[in-house]
């Protein structure tokens, strides 16, 4: 809204500071979806996941510090 009292398009004849209102944006979904997106995706889905790998923690880390 304020781009548009800006540019003359809304005018503002009072301010009421406890008054608000808000806005939203509502798009529809894409009927063209991003093939290249769509291909990302499903690589990503079909790879085989690497083990987490293990790192120390805090604990971990004060105990070093303990020992050193």
């Amino acid at each position: 809204m304020q781009s548009e009292i800006k540019d003359g398009i809304l005018i503002e004849t009072h301010r009421i500071p406890q008054l608000r209102e808000t806005f939203y944006a509502v798009t529809p979904s894409r009927r063209f979806p991003n093939p290249l997106v769509a291909e990302l995706v499903q690589r990503i889905a079909e790879k085989p996941q690497a083990p987490a790998r293990q790192t120390a923690g805090p604990q971990k880390a004060k105990e070093d510090v303990r020992k050193g």
